[in-house]
């Protein structure tokens, strides 16, 4: 059965980025900026989920999609629901966690925590700023080592 997240859930070459928060921090915006710096940047990204995903491991990797009544569907304040394209679901590579800026490490060590019982890569980034956080989820990616198919290893 899978587990339910309050957090949003993006595609980048393979590589689900789950996003998780505060309400009002800043999850669909980051998700947002994400997506349109990849595609900017060559790369195939979708949505896969906006404010709830489940989750549940399979194997040695952890999955996640929406809710079938929000698939495709993102918020966006001041704007209101708007439809996207979207993939069904995704495995995720990584966790990105938004807090205030006084509760970020300057240099942390390498972070995991458990989703769906098993352990995935986690990083922390200022909440509201989802362009800085984009450029940094990006270079993260980037940084990381692909598999056979060109996606991350994160």
């Amino acid at each position: 059965m899978p587990a339910h997240l309050h957090a949003t859930l993006v595609v980048i070459d393979g590589a689900g980025i789950l996003i998780r928060g505060a309400s009002g921090g800043g999850k669909s915006s980051l998700a947002i900026s994400l997506l349109r710096r990849a595609e900017a940047a060559g790369h195939h990204a979708r949505l896969v989920a906006d404010d709830q995903v489940f989750v549940e491991a399979r194997g040695e990797d952890v999955f996640g999609h929406a809710p079938p009544a929000i698939a495709g569907l993102i918020e966006i304040r001041g704007v209101g629901i708007l439809q996207q394209p979207f993939a069904g679901e995704a495995r995720v590579a990584l966790v990105v966690d938004l807090s205030g800026r006084e509760a970020l490490e300057r240099l942390p060590e390498p972070s995991f925590v458990p989703i769906a019982g098993l352990s995935v890569r986690r990083i922390h980034l200022p909440e509201r700023d989802p362009a800085f956080g984009a450029d940094v989820v990006l270079t993260v990616l980037a940084a990381f080592p692909k598999s056979e198919k060109g996606e991350p290893k994160v």
